[in-house]
């Protein structure tokens, strides 16, 4: 209850200050929903500094219990709206009910609010009618600033089992432009949508040659996906080897690398990779 919900801010509609850099913590005890600015660290992250509130309130009633991008970039926030947050220890005074929370006049189950915090100076936001049976929208919609619409496409054309797309996605992949922030995201969503659409294997080969080649992408975490869509390919590990990605300058890649080689069944030849990383 102290910290109930985390997300990270990953579409544009916010200053570049947070884009992919800056997670939500909703804390309904504190009435606020904190920032936490985030800043990579070998293969993980790191906080750096601490961020000020999104979003304070001196209502007694207010619990904001998750705060989530939007379709239209903005950050929503679910606010739980009870004056009782915490269920147990049960004061005293007071009898344990159903779920161990203590039985409590003042426990709401009727009210709740949605508030949506929008930056003012952002340019519209480019919202989307995304239609299952429309291919070419679907594809562009990988292209999309705000990963809700990206992700949901991804979805959308997975469930569609039309692995004639895989052309179109190829583009996508073999860019190598970057972001303000230093990604790719239509790239990785590619990679992911060929191995929803099952074509990550040596029966398609133009498939395993795009995703081989991604393992040398600019954008690190398009080489981290590449690993991670290889991993059961039947030719992950000589493809890791050939590029290299056990020595990626990057520690997240070589953390995937490792964790898929871990993953796949054992081999000498896997072994002896793993012993010579540096």
């Amino acid at each position: 209850t102290a910290a109930a919900g985390h997300s990270l801010y990953t579409a544009r509609q916010y200053p570049s200050s947070f884009w992919n850099k800056t997670a939500f913590v909703t804390e309904p005890t504190g009435r606020l929903i904190h920032t936490v600015n985030l800043q990579q660290s070998g293969a993980g992250f790191k906080e750096i500094g601490d961020g000020r509130n999104l979003f304070a309130s001196a209502d007694e009633w207010c619990a904001p219990i998750q705060a989530e991008v939007g379709p239209d970039g903005n950050v929503w926030v679910t606010d739980w709206y009870d004056f009782i947050i915490q269920h147990n220890p049960t004061p005293k005074g007071y009898e344990t009910g159903k779920g161990n929370a203590h039985i409590n006049p003042l426990r709401d189950h009727e009210r709740g609010r949605i508030y949506r915090i929008v930056y003012k100076n952002a340019a519209p936001a480019k919202t989307m009618w995304l239609n299952k049976n429309d291919m070419g929208g679907l594809i562009a919609a990988l292209s999309s600033n705000n990963m809700f619409w990206r992700t949901t496409a991804q979805r959308l054309l997975v469930e569609s089992g039309d692995q004639s797309i895989a052309t179109k996605l190829y583009p996508l992949i073999r860019n190598q432009q970057l972001d303000a922030a230093g990604i790719n995201a239509p790239a990785i969503h590619a990679l992911w949508t060929l191995h929803g659409l099952g074509l990550i294997n040596s029966s398609h080969p133009a498939a395993m040659q795009v995703a081989e080649k991604a393992l040398r992408h600019a954008s690190a975490g398009v080489r981290r996906a590449a690993v991670a869509v290889l991993q059961t390919s039947g030719n992950a590990l000589p493809a890791y080897q050939k590029a290299r990605v056990l020595d990626d300058k990057d520690l997240r890649v070589r953390l995937a690398a490792v964790i898929a080689i871990a993953d796949s069944k054992p081999s000498a030849e896997g072994r002896a990779a793993l012993l010579a990383m540096n």
